[in-house]
């Protein structure tokens, strides 16, 4: 199963808790599935640390442009 997810939410303790605690259900409930993570500013170290905790995680830059011109 591919699981692909757009975040770009600031770098803020309640959005980073979230992120992490999105993971932590997608590993639970899809434990093999490969995750690919789009962003347009990146990710805040905390998150991205915490995601390179499991296998099968990508995140990749991408352009404003390539993912919607709405905020959160």
């Amino acid at each position: 199963m591919n699981i692909v997810t757009l975040m770009d939410y600031p770098d803020d303790a309640k959005y980073n808790r979230m992120s992490m605690i999105w993971m932590k259900h997608v590993r639970q409930h899809a434990p093999g599935a490969r995750v690919t993570v789009l962003t347009a500013g990146g990710l805040p170290e905390s998150v991205r640390e915490y995601f390179g905790r499991f296998p099968g995680v990508e995140i990749r830059k991408a352009g404003r442009k390539n993912i919607g011109v709405y905020d959160h």
